[in-house]
């Protein structure tokens, strides 16, 4: 079994468990309890959220069905925001997202759930920054990124970067393309 197969099962597995083992903490299904005939295990599960998740969930669902044949899915996917929204609204029984759940949705969901969402890391992330083959950067910082492409200025640098000028010898703007400009 090659490594992208091998990382594939287990994340099919880990769905699994995250569908069932974590449901409680993340609302809408009771508790679950091991059973000896999973058939009887029924309903409809509502998942919400980032689309940039949704292909690696609509991989694992059918090898959920088959296990749980008579639990149905019903997925819509906008957006991390939207996921938590419908998870804290009861309208999903499960949010996906490409982003931690920030304080505020922690105590929205708490006063709405009465306890607190655990969230399960099922992924991670990646940035590429690619650049023309013409611009002479020769590196760059994790200061000079998060200066480009946000506002925060988490990692130290004093002002926001929108041209080259700021960190090389060229005076042109800086033009970022983003995967989606949704996925927040």
């Amino acid at each position: 079994m090659n490594n992208l197969n091998l990382f594939n099962s287990i994340l099919k597995k880990a769905l699994i468990s995250l569908l069932f083992l974590g449901t409680h903490t993340y609302g809408g299904l009771m508790e679950y309890k091991a059973i000896d005939n999973k058939t009887s295990i029924f309903g409809t599960l509502n998942i919400k959220g980032s689309h940039n998740v949704a292909r690696l969930i609509r991989q694992w669902i059918p090898s959920f069905q088959k296990i749980y044949p008579n639990v149905k899915s019903n997925m819509d996917f906008k957006n991390s925001t939207q996921g938590i929204n419908a998870l804290i609204n009861y309208n999903a029984n499960i949010a996906v997202t490409s982003r931690e759940i920030d304080q505020k949705e922690i105590n929205r969901f708490k006063y709405s759930r009465g306890y607190s969402p655990t969230e399960i890391k099922i992924s991670m992330n990646a940035l590429a920054i690619y650049v023309n083959r013409q611009n002479t950067i020769n590196g760059i910082t994790l200061a000079q990124i998060d200066a480009i492409f946000s506002t925060s200025l988490n990692r130290g640098y004093k002002n926001k970067i929108d041209n080259w000028k700021d960190i090389t010898n060229i005076d042109n703007k800086i033009n970022i393309y983003l995967y989606d400009k949704n996925s927040t």
